[in-house]
């Protein structure tokens, strides 16, 4: 009896490591782009796109929501989503998930949902961030792991 308990541990010790090697392997993350070295400018507001989790249209303005030395600050400007993208084109980690947000990749912690219905949850940050259908696909490009 003793036998078998000792082969039986030694067999779920092995299914645990595979177990564990699978949990692993789909929770990897995006691999973190490369650092932005010069700043952005966006109608007279600065803003450093490596501190830029994520970016959203509120009524007539954008929102920049900046972690920097551990505080959260939203930078405010008049401008649009569609404006604002077009000058984003060559940062390839900020990327637009819905009609009114857009998030930068490297901030990313975690998508939860399906193609109908997705959302992105940032490091050091309690806010969400939607995936409009339209946009499920470029997303899950984005978070792809090289």
């Amino acid at each position: 009896f003793a036998i078998f308990l000792a082969a039986r541990r030694k067999q779920a010790n092995k299914e645990r490591k595979v177990i564990g090697e699978l949990l692993a392997s789909l929770h990897q993350q995006a691999p973190t782009p490369p650092e932005i070295k010069r700043p952005f400018s966006y109608n007279k507001v600065n803003v450093n796109l490596n501190n830029v989790m994520y970016i959203n249209k509120h009524v007539n303005s954008l929102q920049f929501h900046e972690f920097s030395d551990g505080v959260c600050e939203t930078l405010e400007c008049i401008g649009t989503i569609k404006e604002l993208v077009l000058q984003l084109k060559e940062y390839p980690q900020l990327v637009q998930t819905h009609q009114t947000f857009v998030v930068n990749t490297a901030w990313v912690k975690d998508r939860t949902g399906n193609s109908n219905s997705m959302e992105i949850t940032l490091k050091n940050c309690p806010d969400k961030v939607p995936v409009s259908r339209n946009f499920v696909e470029q997303i899950k490009k984005a978070l792809q792991p090289e």
